[in-house]
C-alpha cells in the first residue's frame, strides 16, 4: 500500500493587504497570504486569525491588475456584487498591484507589494492549477 503524498510546506507571502469591508469604506488590513496544498488562506499579519480561505476547487477566477483600483474582466457585475467596495475604492491614489480571487459566494481583493507580486502570481498558478488572468487598466 502506497503512502499518501507528502504535503509541501505552505508558500507564504508577507507585505500584502486584504481589503476589509468596514461598513463605510474598504480598509486595507495587513495580512499574510498562504498558498497551501488544497487552499489559499489569508491570515492576519501575526498569522493567528484566518481572515479569508478558499479551497482551490471553489475558486472560479483569479485576476491580477496594476491600477489605481482592482479591475475585473466581468466588469459591472462584479462591481455590483462588491457593494460598498464599488465606489470608495476607485478614489485611491497611485497604481497598486491587485489580486482578486472570485470564489463560490465570496471574493477577496488583495493588494500585493511591488516586491512580491512577480513571485506570488506564478506561485499561485503552480499551487492551484488556476491561470491568473491579467486585466488591463481602461484608458
Amino acid at each position: 500500500m502506497a503512502a499518501p503524498p507528502a504535503q509541501r510546506a505552505a508558500d507564504q507571502f508577507h507585505n500584502v493587504k486584504l481589503m476589509i469591508n468596514t461598513g463605510e469604506k474598504p480598509a486595507p488590513t495587513d495580512a499574510v497570504l498562504f498558498l497551501e496544498d488544497q487552499k489559499v488562506v489569508i491570515r492576519s499579519k501575526d498569522g493567528r486569525a484566518e481572515l479569508k480561505a478558499f479551497s482551490y476547487d471553489d475558486i472560479k477566477a483569479v485576476e491580477y491588475s496594476f491600477s489605481k483600483s482592482p479591475r475585473w474582466k466581468s466588469g459591472v457585475g462584479v462591481a455590483f456584487a462588491v457593494g460598498v467596495f464599488a465606489i470608495p475604492i476607485f478614489f485611491m491614489k497611485g497604481k497598486k498591484h491587485w489580486l482578486t480571487i472570485h470564489a463560490k459566494g465570496d471574493f477577496a481583493m488583495v493588494q500585493l507589494d511591488k516586491s512580491n507580486y512577480k513571485i506570488v502570481l506564478p506561485a499561485f498558478e503552480a499551487r492551484s492549477g488556476i491561470k491568473v488572468e491579467t486585466v488591463a487598466e481602461e484608458k
